[in-house]
C-alpha cells in the first residue's frame, strides 16, 4: 500500500476515537473528510480519473480492519451523497461515467456485507439508478433498481410511499427503455 493511502487510513480512524462520535457529528466529519480530499486533487487542477480514484481509495481505506463499522458507514454514505446525480455539482469534474464507475466500485466492495451495509447498499442502488438515468440509461438504471429486495427497502425505507415510488421509476425506467415486459413485472412487484 501507498503512503497516501496509509495516510488517508489513518485520517479515517482518527474519526472513531474522537471524542464526539454522535452519529449526525460522524456523518458532518465524513463528509468533511470526502469533499476536503476531493476539493485537494481539484485545487491541483487534477484529471476525473484521479478524482475517480481518490474516491475509490476513499471508500477502500473506510473499509479497512482497523476502522469502526459506524465510520465505514458515514463515509461511504458520504461518497454515495457525493457522486449522486442530485449532487453533481460538489463533484466538479466528475462525469457521468466516473460517477458509475464509483459508485459500482462501492457496490462491489460491500456486496460480501449485506447486513451491516444493508442501507448503504440501499443507498448506493438508488444512487447508480440516478446517475444512469441522468444519462439516459433507462434499462440500466431499471435493472439497479430491481436489484433491491422488497425485504431491504421494507428495512430500509419505513414509509411505505418511498417503496412503492422505487418500484414505479423501475417501472417507469423500463418502460423508457422500451422493455415492456420487464416494466409490467416490476408492476407486479409494486402491487405484491
Amino acid at each position: 500500500m501507498s503512503v497516501h493511502f496509509d495516510q488517508l487510513v489513518a485520517e479515517i480512524v482518527a474519526l472513531n476515537q474522537g471524542d464526539d462520535t454522535a452519529d449526525s457529528n460522524l456523518e458532518q466529519l465524513a463528509t468533511g473528510i470526502v469533499t476536503t480530499k476531493l476539493s485537494e486533487i481539484s485545487t491541483a487542477q487534477d484529471t476525473t480519473q484521479q478524482q475517480q480514484q481518490l474516491l475509490e481509495n476513499i471508500v477502500d481505506a473506510s473499509l479497512n480492519e482497523q476502522v469502526a463499522a459506524t465510520v465505514s458507514l458515514a463515509i461511504i454514505k458520504a461518497v454515495i451523497n457525493l457522486v449522486d446525480a442530485n449532487e453533481a455539482a460538489a463533484a466538479e469534474g466528475l462525469d457521468g461515467a466516473g460517477r458509475t464507475h464509483v459508485l459500482r466500485h462501492v457496490l462491489g466492495r460491500i456486496h460480501q456485507r449485506p447486513t451491516a451495509f444493508e442501507s448503504v447498499i440501499v443507498g448506493g442502488r438508488l444512487a447508480l439508478a440516478n446517475v444512469l438515468a441522468s444519462q439516459g440509461s433507462w434499462t440500466a438504471a431499471a435493472q439497479e433498481l430491481r436489484e433491491l429486495r422488497s425485504e431491504q427497502l421494507q428495512r430500509c425505507m419505513p414509509s411505505a410511499d418511498q417503496r412503492l415510488a422505487v418500484h414505479v421509476r423501475t417501472m417507469e425506467y423500463f418502460v423508457r427503455g422500451g422493455n415492456l415486459e420487464q416494466a409490467s413485472l416490476a408492476m407486479g412487484r409494486a402491487a405484491g
